[in-house]
């Protein structure tokens, strides 16, 4: 019986990398001294959806970032530095 070789799925992300918002939320987090816990309440995310974030897993779609940003009280330019 011959192995099925898994094709692994190719993603536009594998092109080029990704803005690091995992990284920025973690400062942004530890700046306003709360935990991802919370941060996941502020911004009305699942504590799954949080973690998928604060791990480059997942990036926000433009709903997601409003919530981010009315949140944390802070303005688009502090979530995306380029």
């Amino acid at each position: 019986m011959a192995k099925s070789k898994s094709k692994k799925r190719h993603k536009p992300s594998d092109d080029y990398d990704l803005y690091d918002l995992g990284g920025v939320l973690k400062k942004l987090v530890a700046k306003k001294g709360i935990t991802q816990t919370d941060f996941a309440k502020k911004c009305d995310l699942t504590e799954a959806s949080a973690s998928k974030l604060f791990n480059n897993k997942r990036q926000p779609n433009f709903s997601t970032i409003i919530k981010i940003l009315e949140g944390l009280n802070i303005k688009f330019e502090e979530l995306y530095k380029w």
